[in-house]
C-alpha cells in the first residue's frame, strides 16, 4: 500500500508518537526445531542481488542494467563455550563428510520477549569453526563461532503482517508491546 509510511509519519507527529527502532540485543536461535539460545552475536544477515550491464546493439542511451544472481551472506553466530557441544559435533560431523543440512530461524525480540520479526535459513551447513581464544591474563569468557552457508533467507508473510498489525497498535495505543 503505497503512502502508508508517509500516512504513519505525519499521524504519529500529530498524535506525538513515534515508532522507536526495535533494540539488537534480545534475540533467539532455532536450528532444526530446537532452541539454541545463548549466542553473543549474531552476524551475516543479508544478501545481495548482482546487476550485470547489459549493451544492447543500436542502444545510444548506453548499457541497461540486468538483475543477475542473489548470493546470500554466511551466518556467523557466537556463544560462550558450554559443556554441550552440539555446534561442534555439526561441524565436526560435516568435517568427517557426514552432511546433514539444517534449517533454522533467527527471532528478534522486544524487551518484553515478544517476537518482532524473524529471518529463516534454509538448508544450512557449518563451513567454519573457530574455537576461542585463549589468554590466561584476560579473565574474559572463551567464545566460540560458526559459520553457517545457507541457500537463503526468508521472512515468511504472516510475520511481515504480524508486524504491520503491532505497528498499527503501538501507533494507536502508544503502547510497547501487545501484551
Amino acid at each position: 500500500m503505497q503512502g502508508l509510511n508517509a500516512i504513519f509519519a505525519f499521524s504519529g507527529a500529530a498524535l506525538g508518537r513515534r515508532l522507536d527502532p526495535i533494540f539488537n540485543h534480545n534475540y533467539l536461535i532455532e536450528i532444526d526445531g530446537l532452541l539454541t539460545g545463548g549466542f553473543s552475536q549474531v552476524d551475516g544477515l543479508g544478501g545481495s542481488i548482482a546487476v550485470e550491464p547489459v549493451h544492447d546493439g543500436g542502444s545510444l542511451g548506453g548499457a541497461r542494467q540486468q538483475l543477475g544472481p542473489t548470493t546470500w551472506n554466511n551466518l556467523v553466530l557466537s556463544h560462550g563455550v558450554v559443556e554441550l557441544d552440539t555446534l561442534w559435533n555439526w561441524y565436526e560431523a560435516t568435517a568427517r563428510g557426514v552432511i546433514k543440512r539444517k534449517n533454522g530461524t533467527i527471532i528478534l525480540l522486544d524487551r518484553k520477549q515478544v517476537p518482532v520479526s524473524l529471518w529463516n535459513f534454509k538448508a544450512g551447513i557449518p563451513v567454519v569453526w573457530t574455537g576461542p581464544s585463549l589468554d590466561a591474563g584476560s579473565g574474559q569468557i572463551a567464545v566460540e563461532r560458526i559459520e553457517i552457508a545457507h541457500r537463503g533467507l526468508e521472512k515468511p508473510d504472516w510475520i511481515r503482517m504480524a508486524t504491520q498489525v503491532r505497528a498499527m497498535i503501538r501507533y494507536g495505543t502508544g503502547k510497547e508491546s501487545l501484551w
